[in-house]
């Protein structure tokens, strides 16, 4: 029976029409190079053609926000050692509103545990998985 129900949930997430790429570089590690793989990605879009919107939630190093062609909000998740659930909810409004655009998101370390158990409690992918 579990088979049949995780077939039908394949068959449903298939069939959303997806507007966009979220990509999330997320790591408890400082320095491993998180910034600089959201800024590639970044770059690297721009130089085909496109135009995405990239976001900086690092509330210690927002590195991201350096590269100025780039374009990049920063906004700062946590209050204290917890995720803002108001923050939080612009961070999901700026990612449905991008459009057709790609997202590209530079997570922090002090944010990776609060904010990846934040999203696994609340459901937030399969949220953005509905929106498109």
């Amino acid at each position: 029976m579990p088979t049949a129900d995780k077939n039908q949930k394949q068959s449903e997430a298939e069939s959303v029409p997806v507007r966009h790429a979220v990509h999330s570089a997320q790591q408890g590690k400082g320095g491993c190079g998180k910034s600089v793989s959201t800024a590639l990605l970044g770059m690297y879009k721009i130089s085909k053609g496109e135009l995405p919107l990239c976001i900086d939630t690092d509330p210690l190093n927002p590195t991201f926000s350096n590269y100025e062609k780039l374009n990049v909000r920063q906004l700062n998740i946590m209050e204290g050692d917890e995720i803002n659930q108001r923050k939080l909810d612009t961070l999901i409004q700026w990612i449905d509103e991008a459009g057709d655009r790609d997202v590209i998101i530079d997570n922090g370390a002090p944010s990776f545990i609060p904010l990846s158990s934040y999203m696994i409690s609340q459901q937030i992918p399969a949220l953005l998985l509905r929106n498109g």
